[in-house]
């Protein structure tokens, strides 16, 4: 073979070496577009970790962070699950124990899918409800997504707002009371009497006792026991309720009584007054304010 010709042959394959060096180069430092979804980062639900006693939990599931075109979802917790619904979409539950529902995302437009679960009557302030949820792929049983959460109960913020005005009231209760009372005048049960300490004389006009011996409202009960010495009182009624039957019995027979703002309630808060006037004129309030709960709101 002649010199021209090897020289020709290596030329060649020193160029198509360096043709499939570039290719492979070229290939390596392509970024890979395949997607890499860590689910373990994507929250594809949302629960609250409180809930207040009178309300209800809801649980959101958020379909765009779901990778799986078609899933499982079961729903598992250490309290009966009697009382969860969807407006959404059918639940099959299992003896109260296991809520689940199939899905395809590609099937619907929804968004997310809305879980109300209503708090069992046996629940109290304090209590825990533990949440259990896996999302199965269909395509791939071995494909889940997992959450595990608490949710505590708490007072209601209804309640809290009932204690503070409670003792809004009863303050300005106090302070009305120490602003009317009598001093310095002695008064006995003769006809006409004087202080021997003021000099000063006064008539007899009567008992002052201008106290009640009890309260009470038919098929309600306030929210507090009687005492005579509370003058403030708290109850609720549902919406089809626009008066009470109040029975307000007096300490002492020679006082008289009467009840006005009883009638017509409005939805919200209204204000009932106990007027007792005792045989000497002094008068005593006692108030009941009557939440009237409005037609949306769950009765009880």
């Amino acid at each position: 073979m002649s010199r021209k010709i090897l020289s020709i042959i290596c030329l060649a394959l020193l160029i198509g070496n360096s043709i499939v060096n570039v290719y492979a180069t070229t290939n390596n430092n392509t970024p890979n577009t395949t997607p890499n979804v860590d689910t373990n980062n994507l929250e594809f639900i949302k629960i609250n970790n409180t809930v207040e006693i009178d309300k209800d939990i809801n649980m959101i599931l958020y379909l765009d962070n779901i990778p799986y075109d078609t899933f499982t979802f079961k729903l598992y917790s250490n309290n009966s699950l009697e009382e969860v619904n969807t407006k959404d979409i059918d639940l099959k539950n299992y003896n109260n124990e296991e809520i689940s529902f199939d899905y395809c995302i590609n099937c619907s437009n929804l968004k997310t899918i809305t879980l109300n679960y209503k708090l069992p009557t046996n629940i109290e302030i304090g209590n825990q409800i533990t949440f259990s949820v896996q999302l199965i792929n269909k395509d791939n049983t071995e494909e889940t997504m997992n959450y595990r959460g608490t949710v505590t109960v708490i007072e209601s913020t209804k309640k809290e707002e009932e204690k503070n005005q409670e003792k809004e009231f009863d303050e300005k209760e106090k302070n009305m009371n120490a602003r009317s009372n009598f001093s310095g005048i002695n008064i006995s049960n003769n006809k006409t009497s004087s202080s021997p300490s003021t000099g000063v004389s006064t008539t007899y006009k009567g008992s002052s006792n201008n106290y009640l011996s009890n309260i009470t409202i038919k098929g309600y009960k306030l929210n507090k026991t009687f005492i005579k010495e509370r003058l403030t009182y708290f109850v609720t009624v549902p919406n089809s309720v626009k008066s009470l039957s109040i029975t307000a019995s007096k300490e002492n027979s020679y006082a008289s009584v009467n009840i006005s703002g009883n009638s017509n309630f409005s939805v919200g808060v209204n204000k009932v007054l106990i007027t007792v006037t005792a045989q000497d004129g002094r008068i005593k309030n006692y108030r009941i304010y009557v939440t009237r709960l409005d037609s949306d709101s769950n009765e009880k």
